[in-house]
């Protein structure tokens, strides 16, 4: 199955608050996603885009998504 996710500036859900949870599990981190200040969430964790791509592929399924219309 694809998987397309539209959200805009996390309008739809909370897929930043989302991500910056899965990375702390993953890298061991306690970023508090209150205190964040910039958009590119990669940036905190050291990563390049390339790496955060493959970060958000493999994590797909836990990462909550929206469900309800299909196209």
């Amino acid at each position: 199955m694809i998987h397309i996710g539209l959200d805009f500036d996390d309008t739809l859900m909370d897929t930043r608050k989302s991500i910056v949870s899965v990375l702390n599990k993953q890298l061991n981190r306690n970023i508090m996603f209150d205190e964040v200040t910039i958009y590119e969430i990669s940036e905190l964790y050291g990563q390049s885009f390339e790496e955060f791509q493959e970060f958000f592929i493999i994590n797909q399924g836990a990462i909550p998504f929206l469900t309800g219309n299909t196209i």
